[in-house]
């Protein structure tokens, strides 16, 4: 039992280093221009929607239909993602937007006012995430735990959509900022909240993680990603790139994502 936690927390903390790996990006990527933000940003967008509204919605709805009627269930189910929702509108009205000096990314100009919407898109699409890897960090732990070979599974599918959720915090950040170190900074940490889940399951949860708890969570968590895609990163998308580069990162990252989840 003891070599199944330290395996499950293992397969939990690699999960969540792999949003680190997405902040590399603004290392070794060629942004030379706001095509590549409009692109990620996009691709976040077409990741967090499709994965909430394919996966989190429907496991919420089946979780909840066992736990009260099947009305009841649904209807608690899109209350908690509404709830979802207003939290984001909350916290958008309450976080400040910090004050930063042009910066010229090779051949283009952020004015000052976009930089703070960006700075604030980073910061929000970080927390959603954070939010987000948190149960995932239960999942994997918890199915580790009762069968090693499905919690890699689980593991890898998580870590290869975590990679373009990286892209998502740390694409806005550098070019709200200019640094590299901050957008690395900020995609690491938004996963670390991956193996902290885990670290929590084993320690306090214990019996109360099953359907009932996955099944409130999930459709709060979905309602968060929704809002964060269609208020900050798909306006932000066309706002530094053409239509055709939101469209194509859109659909992309639906696809990808679509991927990972039937190797899951």
């Amino acid at each position: 039992m003891e070599g199944n936690v330290l395996t499950a927390l293992t397969f939990s903390l690699l999960a969540g280093l792999s949003t680190g790996i997405g902040g590399l990006v603004v290392f070794f990527g060629k942004l030379k221009n706001t095509n590549f933000l409009a692109f990620s940003m996009a691709f976040a967008a077409g990741v967090m929607l499709y994965v909430s509204f394919v996966e989190m919605l429907p496991h919420s709805f089946e979780g909840l239909q066992e736990v009260y009627t099947p009305l009841t269930g649904k209807f608690i189910a899109v209350l908690l993602f509404f709830a979802g929702m207003t939290l984001v509108f909350i916290i958008d009205k309450l976080i400040p937007s910090p004050e930063h000096e042009p910066i010229t990314t090779h051949q283009t100009t952020i004015p000052l006012q976009q930089k703070k919407s960006l700075f604030k898109t980073g910061l929000m699409v970080a927390l959603a995430l954070a939010i987000h890897n948190f149960p995932e960090g239960i999942a994997t732990f918890t199915s580790a735990m009762e069968d090693v070979k499905l919690g890699a599974i689980i593991a890898i599918a998580i870590a290869i959509h975590n990679i373009p959720e990286g892209i998502a915090v740390a694409a806005p950040i550098y070019y709200a900022t200019g640094s590299k170190k901050k957008a690395f900074g900020f995609a690491f940490l938004s996963g670390l909240a991956e193996p902290l889940g885990a670290l929590l399951a084993y320690w306090l949860l214990g019996d109360l993680i099953g359907t009932t708890f996955f099944g409130h969570i999930m459709s709060f968590i979905a309602g968060i990603m929704v809002y964060i895609s269609l208020d900050f990163l798909i306006p932000s998308a066309l706002q530094y790139g053409r239509k055709q580069i939101m469209l194509n990162g859109l659909v992309l990252g639906m696809f990808i994502m679509a991927i990972s989840l039937i190797l899951e």
